[in-house]
């Protein structure tokens, strides 16, 4: 890792504790990330902790143009083949297409709907789990010709795992204690 990579990751850390709306600090890490791992899009969903059958829900985009992709993935995540990561109960990042081989994922339902009409090929995903309880995913995407995720790159986004699941789980707390909360 270089030196301006250290200084960035410090300068990011420091970002997502300073600022208090959680959505602006989501969309603040997801800009400031580009600098670290060059993408096309980058996301971040919540877990849903409803009633629903849904696994997340509130996806937050960077560029916000493909909230549309994420929008059209909430419509079909019961199609996702990486659903068992999401229900695995650990923090795991992993590069979609390490899950299966190319000729495959890009045949399934939820490459076509969700990913190809935006140009989307390639994803690193980040499952936020704390004690057991999911808390959200972080998606980075790329374009085909951006190529695949290098292990470099997995490696400059490990430093902020524990930073995010602290945050993520602090926020879910909360939101519970505001909801569950007598008057």
């Amino acid at each position: 890792m270089q030196n301006n990579e250290f200084l960035l990751i410090n300068n990011i850390i420091y970002q997502i504790y300073s600022i208090s709306d959680f959505d602006t600090m989501k969309i603040t890490f997801l800009n400031l990330l580009k600098m670290l791992v060059p993408n096309t899009a980058s996301s971040i969903l919540m877990a849903d902790h409803t009633d629903s059958d849904n696994l997340l829900c509130d996806p937050i985009c960077v560029p916000e143009i493909y909230s549309e992709a994420e929008k059209s993935y909430l419509s079909n995540q019961d199609e996702d083949y990486a659903r068992w990561v999401m229900l695995s109960g650990q923090c795991l990042l992993i590069r979609e297409s390490d899950l299966m081989p190319e000729e495959e994922r890009t045949k399934t339902a939820l490459y076509n709907r969700c990913y190809k009409p935006f140009h989307l090929h390639y994803s690193l995903q980040l499952n936020l789990v704390f004690n057991d309880l999911f808390l959200g995913v972080l998606t980075i995407y790329r374009k085909k010709e951006e190529g695949v995720f290098t292990y470099d790159k997995i490696f400059i986004i490990n430093p902020f795992l524990i930073h995010l699941i602290f945050l993520f789980y602090i926020s879910q707390t909360i939101t519970q204690k505001i909801l569950f909360t007598p008057y």
